[in-house]
């Protein structure tokens, strides 16, 4: 039975992070389209680096990234074993 729930808290938690990537896809790809000089202002040193096709680029693979059929990182291992996210 914990096994049951520990992995219906997993499950959650995983699309709970699918929906935090989606959210910032969105939100990077409208400032993007309407205000790209405060997304370079304001977002992190890296992004000021990028071209407006490079961030763009890397906004729609968060998109597939959310919307993959595959497991994301650091909640399954490729066994489909729970990961104790407690750990490191």
């Amino acid at each position: 039975e914990q096994v049951r729930v520990d992995s219906q808290q997993a499950l959650q938690a995983e699309q709970q992070a699918r929906q935090q990537l989606r959210d910032q896809s969105n939100f990077i790809l409208r400032l993007l389209e309407h205000d790209p000089q405060t997304l370079r202002r304001n977002g992190p040193d890296w992004l000021k680096e990028l071209s407006h096709q490079e961030i763009y680029d890397m906004a729609i693979r968060m998109q597939r990234l959310a919307d993959s059929p595959h497991p994301l990182e650091g909640y399954f291992d490729p066994h489909g074993r729970i990961l104790d996210r407690s750990e490191g």
